[in-house]
């Protein structure tokens, strides 16, 4: 997994994708506002060098947690309509 994620610094998610949740019914978006992602490099100097988190570090992993709760209550306070299409499109899996 962290392999994987530095990979992910290196080529910006071309050749391994990132980890990341995105707040919508398709599984991309190049909407920055509609994803979370984890560990970001802060330039591309910052993509060269060895990631600052692990994702199975549960310290990083729960901050990564508390940052998706954050960006998704704002979503939803913000964007209310298009959270809840979203929802409803995604609850339809539950039938498919």
């Amino acid at each position: 997994m962290d392999m994987n994620h530095e990979f992910s610094r290196l080529t910006g998610g071309w050749l391994s994708p990132q980890f990341k949740v995105v707040y919508g019914f398709l599984p991309k978006t190049d909407d920055p506002k509609l994803q979370t992602i984890f560990d970001v490099p802060d330039g591309v100097k910052d993509r060269f060098t060895e990631a600052k988190k692990s994702l199975p570090n549960k310290e990083d992993r729960m901050e990564f947690v508390a940052q998706i709760a954050k960006k998704f209550n704002g979503l939803m306070s913000t964007d209310l309509a298009y959270m809840e299409g979203e929802l409803r499109k995604i609850q339809g899996w539950i039938n498919a």
